[in-house]
């Protein structure tokens, strides 16, 4: 227990404009303050925010501001911080819109706009629970929903916020956007998206158009429990006489909600209410559950914790898979890796943006001596700045404000494994230095403390950007780069290995397939192949893997056709004999003899083995397709 308030702070002297923290006590009382300096919150009257709760202690929290928001940190009070539903243990970093717990008094985090990535809606969320209310009118079990229940126009909406979900990339979809979209779809009055973060779930998004966003515990509770989606059409009507100020007001009187599972597990829960009641129907929740189905991989996308799993799981996971395909392009990075994966040398892995960069460095780890240690990821694009240097290095008890225990760092934990530095080119120029002695030397020191402490760790990075270029500009160390670049690993595009196209979509639909529980396998066609091989492929396997899905969505038919191609790729072509063929009949040149072996083959599988038929499709003279089937051998 803290007893000194003027041990703990220290000035520091925020620019404006700044973050607030509206206050909410037990007794519905509201107030708002801006957090200008290190301030203290407590019972004690000399705190710099008196907060009239019995379960708070006398110095109970210490808020920090910093360049990127704000640093909360448990004073150790009897009764604990809980964030977003999580008790904290340390130094926490708050986003806008998050909510702490103190005793029973709320504190919801408000960054102003210069600082917020994006304001809107109400981000205080309450839950309130009530025996009274312990059943629903309506449930719905993600694993016997099926997308035949759903009407045509349900099909373009699941269209449109697959899309909304990805406008961005896969790696930070937004949720928000999403969830906006949701409210209007179900004319919804407010809305609650949720995460999975390690044994807790965190409200990542929050609308309303009160001041305050209200739920009701039980029907959260259930979704996770019992894995299903459930509906209350109207829960006033559940409540017996004398019961109703057990409910506030201005709860929802009509509540849905559904998990999001993936493989198995459950990686968050969006929430709709309305306060009309009979808004939601039972064909709603359905609905929803199946829209939940299909974000369920992109929210599953953005659960990934830092450490990333043991080896004998990343090994199962990516080794058998990881590159499909059986180009040169291939087969050369696979070599590569071989020749380099068990050498204690540093490896930067470069490649566009979906190329599969991660893996690589998962099969490196595997394949090396570290493999029985871990492999600890850090990006280096999503630790703010301020709180980089602790991250990596760890910081001795005492060593800044707030800093009450000791805590390791990411180069400890990484001993004996392998430490993955993503996104090296976001690195902020200070940090640079920092690792660079700690690649030169193996030593580092935590923050604040004495001890050299040495790493034994396998070191990878990665990288999507022109780190040479960087270097010409000022914005990357040349030293640096040199240190981390012994060996380069790139990564090719999936525009430079056109021919592993049919494999890795034949791999993909196998998975979407099995995850939308369709009974029989999905074909494509040979248009659509022809299609494929045609477009560019800026988003690389990540973007082929998400057009496969959203077309297979789009059909209740087995074979997938051009017309459930998405607009940007049928503009490209619409018919393979219009650029995957040249105007005599012949395959173009440009394509590889593995590829046209696979379009005659594709081609013969859709003609069910009508040759001249297939000439048609292939756009090519019966007398061409005969010569080609002499050269491949195939006898079909």
């Amino acid at each position: 227990m803290v007893n000194d308030k003027d041990s703990i702070k220290e000035g520091f002297v925020f620019g404006e404009p700044y973050p607030c923290l509206q206050v909410i006590t037990p007794a519905g009382g509201g107030k708002r303050f801006k957090v200008q300096e290190p301030c203290i919150l407590g019972r004690s009257s000399d705190c710099d925010f008196v907060i009239e709760d019995n379960k708070i202690s006398r110095y109970h929290l210490i808020v920090r501001p910093i360049k990127s928001g704000l640093i909360v940190r448990d004073l150790g009070s009897k009764n604990g911080v809980f964030l977003n539903g999580k008790r904290i243990m340390d130094d926490e970093w708050v986003k806008h819109g998050d909510v702490l717990l103190l005793g029973e008094t709320f504190l919801s985090v408000d960054y102003p706009q210069s600082m917020a990535a994006e304001r809107g809606g109400s981000h205080f969320l309450v839950t309130v629970s009530t025996a009274a209310v312990s059943f629903f009118d309506e449930i719905s079990i993600p694993d016997h929903v099926r997308t035949d229940m759903l009407t045509p126009d349900d099909f373009q909406a699941i269209q449109d916020i697959l899309t909304l979900s990805r406008e961005k990339g896969e790696e930070t979809p937004h949720f928000r956007s999403v969830t906006k979209h949701l409210m209007g779809l179900f004319h919804a009055d407010s809305a609650v998206f949720c995460l999975a973060r390690l044994d807790d779930y965190e409200p990542i998004v929050i609308f309303s158009k009160e001041k305050k966003t209200l739920f009701l515990s039980e029907i959260l509770q259930s979704t996770l429990m019992q894995r299903k989606g459930v509906l209350i059409h109207n829960i006033f009507d559940r409540m017996e006489k004398g019961d109703s100020t057990k409910i506030p007001r201005d709860m929802p009187a009509s509540q849905m909600a559904v998990p999001f599972i993936h493989e198995g597990k459950i990686v968050g829960l969006i929430a709709l209410g309305s306060k009309r009641p009979n808004v939601f129907s039972k064909n709603a929740l359905t609905f929803l559950t199946v829209l939940a189905n299909h974000l369920a991989p992109s929210v599953a996308s953005t659960c990934m914790q830092a450490i990333i799993a043991p080896s004998s799981v990343a090994s199962h996971k990516y080794s058998d898979n990881a590159f499909i395909g059986g180009s040169d392009a291939i087969a050369k990075l696979q070599k590569l890796i071989e020749q380099v994966a068990a050498q204690p040398v540093n490896i930067l892995i470069t490649g566009e943006t979906g190329t599969g960069k991660e893996i690589v460095a998962r099969i490196i780890h595997e394949k090396s001596g570290a493999s029985d240690g871990p492999l600890i990821a850090v990006n280096c694009s999503s630790i703010p700045p301020e709180l980089f240097e602790a991250e990596v290095f760890g910081h001795e008890k005492g060593a800044f404000t707030g800093a009450y225990r000791s805590k390791p760092g990411k180069f400890e934990l990484a001993q004996n494994g392998t430490i993955f530095f993503d996104e090296i080119g976001e690195l902020p120029l200070f940090m640079q230095a920092k690792l660079l002695r700690v690649l030169e030397s193996r030593e580092f020191m935590r923050v604040g403390g004495t001890q050299t402490l040495h790493t034994n760790a396998r070191f990878l990075f990665a990288t999507n950007k022109n780190l040479p270029t960087m270097v010409k500009q000022g914005q990357f160390r040349e030293d640096l780069f040199f240190r981390i670049n012994t060996i380069e690993i790139a990564v090719p595009p999936l525009r430079e290995r056109l021919e592993d196209i049919p494999e890795l979509a034949e791999h993909f639909l196998d998975n979407i397939q099995i995850a939308l529980r369709r009974p029989s396998n999905f074909r494509f066609s040979s248009a659509v192949l022809g299609s494929f091989l045609a477009y560019t492929w800026p988003g690389n396997v990540r973007e082929l893997r998400n057009v496969l899905e959203q077309m297979a969505v789009l059909t209740e038919e087995d074979l997938i056709d051009e017309q459930h191609l998405p607009d940007r790729i049928r503009v490209q072509t619409s018919f393979p004999e219009r650029e995957g063929l040249s105007k005599s009949g012949g395959l173009l040149s440009s394509v590889t003899d593995l590829t046209q072996k696979q379009m005659i083959l594709h081609a013969l599988d859709e003609a069910n083995g009508q040759k001249k038929k297939a000439a048609e499709i292939l756009g090519i003279s019966r007398p061409t397709l005969d010569k080609k089937l002499r050269i491949f051998g195939i006898n079909k």
